[in-house]
């Protein structure tokens, strides 16, 4: 008689995770709550500190705590000092996964939540002083998603911009440009998109949405005219630094982005004149300065010179007006030359 087995491969080794998990929290934990959930549920049986976590995932320790916390108070995790265990609870909605059509959810107030700080003891971390407000635990940003639908729409929709999932730090900014700074939902999506578009990270983004909020920019079409007048003063850099033979290296810097937009989008420069400036510069300096341009530039503007022609007028202009001081210069040297020979003809002593 031939003796069967079954099959099981990777199978031979599970363990369990509360349903809790899917039902409620998949869309609301970010991928580091998550692994660190998995990990501490695979080694429920041996010891373990946050820096093995952290080793073993390859996460800061103070990102595991964040971790920690947010499943202790989700209620998937109990603590013990500094013992973790799953909580009981948990294990009776596993067993009773299977026995009734739907898990018993855990009530949640949908008032505004308040802010719940981490109850890990740990050492504090020096601080040092904010110009906005600190950023939100992971507790908080998640209790504001389950309290607020759009917003965790907001972060579905930033991992698709993003093409990946969302850190907690990445969670904490968006949800600061919404509450703090005041941004609609649809203004943050199209500074993702666009700030993705030019290749740029989470931090440029929170800059952008920042100056947008200081400027009053909340709304679609403010937003899209702000993304226009954007876009056209990178292409007047791109115009100007081609007209001085400038290599671009990396993105514009700021200062170069406000004298081009000035000289082409606001005074009507064209390339004819830029170059003219830039030659001046160099036949002075000995080499290119921008901000010597700049100054030519101005003092254009402020004579009304816009043209070649206009420049070459004021040229000839000035050549005139000197000719015509040195020939009265001279007439004047002239006559103050006769006038001292006739005094000294007829004012002699005898």
């Amino acid at each position: 008689m031939n003796d069967y087995n079954i099959n099981l491969g990777v199978w031979n080794s599970v363990f369990a995770v509360p349903s809790e998990v899917v039902d409620r929290y998949i869309k609301l934990a970010g991928a580091a709550q998550l692994k660190v959930l998995l990990w501490i549920l695979r080694n429920t049986s041996n010891a373990f500190t946050v820096d093995d976590i952290g080793n073993a995932l390859s996460m800061h320790p103070a990102d595991v705590r964040d971790s920690i916390e947010f499943w202790v108070t989700a209620g998937l995790l109990s603590k013990n000092q500094n013992t973790l265990m799953p909580k009981k609870d948990s294990y009776t909605v596993v067993e009773q996964a299977v026995q009734t059509p739907s898990t018993p959810k855990p009530q949640i107030e949908h008032s505004e939540p308040k802010h719940v700080m981490p109850a890990v003891p740990q050492e504090k971390p020096v601080t040092r002083p904010l110009s906005r407000p600190e950023r939100p635990d992971s507790v908080f940003v998640a209790q504001r998603l389950v309290a607020d639908a759009t917003l965790a729409s907001l972060m579905q929709e930033a991992q698709v911009i993003l093409g990946r999932p969302l850190s907690h730090g990445d969670s904490a900014t968006l949800l600061m440009l919404h509450d703090n700074d005041g941004l609609p939902v649809d203004v943050i999506l199209m500074i993702l998109t666009y700030a993705v578009g030019e290749g740029k990270g989470m931090r440029y983004i929170e800059k952008m949405g920042i100056n947008w909020s200081s400027e009053g920019i909340d709304t679609l079409e403010k937003a899209d005219e702000k993304i226009k007048e954007i876009t056209k003063s990178k292409e007047a850099w791109a115009i100007a630094s081609k007209t001085f033979g400038v290599k671009n290296v990396g993105s514009p810097s700021k200062t170069q982005i406000e004298y081009s937009d000035r000289w082409i989008n606001k005074w009507g420069y064209r390339t004819d004149m830029l170059r003219n400036a830039y030659e001046k510069c160099v036949d002075t300096k000995g080499e290119y300065n921008l901000k010597y341009i700049d100054g030519i530039i101005k003092k254009w503007h402020s004579s009304g010179i816009f043209t070649i022609d206009d420049l070459n007028k004021a040229e000839h202009n000035k050549t005139s007006v000197k000719g015509t001081k040195q020939q009265h210069d001279r007439q004047s040297s002239s006559y103050d030359l006769e006038a001292y020979e006739n005094f000294s003809i007829f004012d002699k002593e005898d």
